[in-house]
């Protein structure tokens, strides 16, 4: 028996071809990989961003005071950087900033992709009256 007439492995044309093949493969699943990353990451800070509000309303309720939701500018005061931490707090004396009045309740970090822009009517932020409703025209998050 011939021990060289069979073929043992693949040539060097063949390893290349499939390579460059996988190469291809590869590179085009990369870029829709990447997209469905950055779609489901936009998904979940939307989600979290409607979370803090709708927990922000139910404080309102369950506290029966006014709650503000907004970035605080190091002076404690609301901001109009929504690219900053954004705090959900007591504001019964509805003075739109931390005070000894006030309660941190929570707190929602920025996104780690992307920017945040509010139009929270003519303001920069949004309160919830105890009773569960905007107080004023509430505005919207882009």
């Amino acid at each position: 028996m011939n021990y060289f007439s069979r073929q043992q492995g693949l040539t060097l044309i063949e390893l290349l071809a499939a390579m460059v093949i996988l190469a291809l493969v590869l590179g085009l699943g990369n870029v829709g990989f990447s997209r469905l990353i950055e779609s489901h990451e936009r998904q979940a800070a939307l989600d979290n961003l409607y979370r803090f509000f709708q927990t922000g309303r139910n404080e309102a309720v369950t506290q029966r005071t006014m709650v503000t939701i907004c970035p605080l500018s190091k002076d404690d005061v609301c901001s109009n950087d929504w690219n900053l931490p954004i705090q959900m707090f007591l504001d019964p004396h509805n003075e739109r900033q931390l005070s000894a009045d006030t309660k941190l309740l929570r707190s929602l970090d920025p996104p780690k992709r992307g920017t945040l822009e509010a139009r929270p009517a003519w303001k920069s932020y949004f309160q919830f009256r105890p009773i569960g409703t905007a107080h004023g025209t509430l505005g919207n998050i882009t």
